[in-house]
């Protein structure tokens, strides 16, 4: 699928096991957030990408929330 990233911010940072860990959120045009580990996103901001979403339906406080967390782009032609 592709996108267009409108902003790409640092939303949560920690360290795990001596690992320093980054978790940033994508904002589309129209509104709608992803979130990924991968920073190299930030230098995309006003690029179309084509990436792989992955959707998760998640309940909790008895509402249902669906988490759209963005994998690797897809690299054709190699």
């Amino acid at each position: 699928m592709k996108i267009y990233i409108s902003s790409c911010d640092l939303f949560k940072s920690g360290e795990k096991n001596g690992r320093k860990w980054y978790l940033y959120h994508i904002t589309l045009p129209d509104g709608q957030k992803l979130s990924t580990f991968e920073g190299k996103y930030v230098s995309m901001v006003g690029q179309e990408v084509e990436v792989e979403i992955k959707e998760e339906k998640v309940e909790k406080n008895s509402k249902t929330y669906t988490n759209r967390t963005m994998i690797e782009p897809i690299v054709t032609g190699k």
